[in-house]
């Protein structure tokens, strides 16, 4: 959820302000308590690995209007997983500077571990961000760590964002916040009710300038749970409760001046960044022309155009939007070989050559984090597609992945809003990429022997998306190893004599797998009497769903639909005991049923999933946890057999 709150602030601050301005000794550096030392768990989580016993910061504006920006954490470990927080990342936006970086470790005897500033070090993340990484020395299970730094910015345009939560317990988090006379600023809270923090205002003294006021905001959290890491959710950072700060504008007797960005400025500085990216020739439009003659309808021109760009320029691992990070076209054109980025830019390119109207598009990912409409920020997105205006009808593309078939997106790319620019101007678009019929369908003949080992031969036919990860799969892995690793799912001792695939080049046609393998020794065998499961390549051994409650909603890639056949057939020298019971289950969005059916010598199995929506809501979560549980009791079914 979130909640928009909006600050009017009104004083002027000087520098110097003393850091960390707290009453309580217990946030003091060094002032490490009894009960913190002592302390071996929490009962709000009794399965943590840490706790956050807090997380301070303080944020304020400087009279030459720059930003000083203070942070203290303190944490507790209570597990060896817990000791991995002691491995420290703190992003640093490139354009400002971090000093005064301490950290020390305590342990429960009272033993002292102090950061040696040769330990730190910086890494590049990408044009925007820096981060500084180190590990806290010193720390053992039932230590106490700390530490804290400050950020400086000469610029007030890029405001640090809070964060209160984290993957553990917070017991404590605030964020403090100095603000000059005569500016205003809005603040965006998110994942946060207005029952779970506390805001206050307040006018202070300013201790460097008694003549005047100062303006002090506080929000505080507590006792906040910690978000855990599980099955199928968006980008971790979404579920965070934070704030994030903006600049609005500047007013005094002599100066009056708009700060805030509209989507209009944005537009203008994508504009700027790829203008000369734009209308390049490099022989581009020869080639384009020549590559689309004889070709009237402009879909068609355009699926030539996107074909070439997802086949026959090669999709490189780099990413980035901006500066340096993204190449010329007319290069990428001639190296036949760049990012995701590039790729569709140089697609544009070439649509514009032959007067198709196409226009990029700047998303955020799902792996990125959702894109927030009320943050007027550049930075959120980190991908750019391409919309084509055909006939009344946008068409959103994305040329990085070789196997997508025209008109569609990959689930990553598959997000709900993004941001059109044309010339310098922009606006949020909703993507309405149409979702393609994914399936997969399997059928094996499986042939036991009276030694107990089975001989399978397997025939899969992959649709849609399935279709287009399994073309990537087969692109970017070993695929021995890969198709053993399947197999094993089976039966540990699984060996995978062969498999062939069919249409592996073609993003329009289903791709086809023919799949042999076999299991020695795959009955148990008690006496008379032996057992084993059916083998289904698409059943399941677990439950993804451990937790009893889950506060946030499933997020599934995508829907789908799972058919699976399995003709088992016996050797004489066995006799069908006893078949496992149907089963069937229906909530809404999930579909699964599995019969069986008898035949000459064996036993049929028809195992049908089906998963109709994306979503389920924390409200849903637990029928979705119990129909899984159906699900995996079902396929965990025994077969009897006795020897005649």
């Amino acid at each position: 959820m979130l909640k928009r709150q909006w600050l009017i602030v009104l004083v002027i601050l000087c520098l110097n302000l003393p850091f960390l301005i707290y009453a309580d000794d217990e946030f003091e550096w060094g002032e490490i308590s009894d009960e913190e030392l002592m302390m071996q768990g929490i009962p709000e989580d009794p399965e943590a690995n840490a706790v956050i016993l807090f997380h301070l910061g303080e944020l304020r504006i400087t009279p030459d209007f720059g930003m000083e920006f203070f942070v203290h954490k303190r944490v507790k470990i209570l597990t060896e997983l817990g000791k991995e927080y002691a491995n420290i990342e703190i992003p640093v936006y490139y354009k400002n500077k971090i000093y005064d970086l301490k950290a020390e470790s305590y342990t429960p005897e009272g033993k002292k571990t102090k950061l040696d500033d040769n330990n730190v070090f910086e890494e590049k993340i990408n044009r925007f961000w820096n981060k500084k990484v180190f590990a806290v020395p010193g720390v053992e299970v039932g230590s106490v760590f700390e530490y804290k730094y400050q950020v400086t910015s000469e610029s007030i345009y890029q405001l640090e964002p809070w964060v209160f939560q984290d993957h553990e317990h917070t017991k404590f988090s605030q964020i403090t916040v100095y603000l000059p006379a005569g500016f205003t600023y809005s603040g965006l809270t998110m994942n946060l009710l207005p029952d779970d923090y506390e805001q206050t205002y307040e006018k202070v003294r300013n201790p460097y300038d008694f003549d005047k006021d100062c303006a002090l905001y506080k929000w505080t959290v507590r006792e906040l749970p910690g978000i855990k890491k599980e099955p199928y959710m968006k980008a971790f950072d979404d579920y965070l409760a934070k704030i994030l700060f903006q600049l609005v504008s500047f007013k005094n007797q002599y100066v009056n001046r708009e700060f805030a960005k509209h989507w209009d400025d944005v537009a203008e500085e994508v504009w700027i960044e790829y203008k000369d990216h734009f209308n390049q020739d490099g022989g581009l439009e020869d080639f384009t022309k020549e590559l689309v003659a004889g070709i009237t309808d402009p879909i068609e021109q355009t699926k030539k155009i996107y074909n070439y760009v997802r086949r026959d320029i090669r999709t490189n691992g780099k990413g980035g939007l901006w500066g340096d990070a993204v190449g010329d076209p007319k290069n990428v054109f001639k190296n036949k070989e760049g990012s995701s980025n590039e790729k569709n830019i140089l697609f544009i390119n070439m649509l514009k050559q032959v007067d198709i109207e196409a226009m990029p598009v700047l998303i955020s990912t799902r792996s990125n984090g959702q894109f927030n409409q009320d943050w007027v920020n550049l930075q959120q997105f980190n991908r750019v597609v391409a919309c084509v205006d055909i006939g009344q009808k946008k068409y959103f593309l994305n040329t990085g992945s070789k196997y997508c078939p025209f008109g569609y997106l990959t689930p990553d790319y598959d997000v709900d809003y993004g941001f059109i620019v044309n010339n310098k101007k922009g606006q949020i678009i909703k993507i309405n990429a149409p979702e393609p019929d994914n399936k997969l369908e399997i059928e094996s003949l499986v042939n036991l022997d009276e030694n107990g080992e089975i001989n399978v031969y397997a025939h899969f036919t992959f649709e849609g998306i399935n279709a287009v990860l399994e073309r990537d799969k087969i692109e970017n892995k070993d695929l021995n190893e890969y198709l053993e690793g399947q197999i094993d799912d089976i039966h540990q001792e699984a060996v995978l004599d062969s498999f062939h695939y069919a249409a592996m080049d073609s993003c329009s046609k289903p791709l086809e797998l023919d799949l042999y393998f076999h299991v020695p020794g795959y009955l148990e065998e008690a006496g008379t009497i032996s057992y084993c499961r059916i083998p289904l390549l698409t059943g399941r051994d677990k439950n993804p769903f451990v937790r009893d409650e889950r506060k946030f909603p499933v997020d599934y890639d995508y829907s789908y639909s799972q058919t699976e056949k399995v003709k088992m057939m016996v050797a004489d020298c066995f006799q069908i005991s006893e078949k496992p019971s149907k089963a069937k289950g229906n909530i809404r969005g999930l579909i699964y049923n599995k019969i069986y059916f008898d035949i000459d010598n064996g036993l049929e199995c028809q195992r049908n999933f089906k998963l109709r929506q994306k979503q389920f809501s924390k409200r849903e979560y637990p029928t979705l946890k119990n129909m899984y549980d159906k699900v995996v009791n079902s396929d965990q079914d025994q077969l009897v057999l006795v020897r005649k």
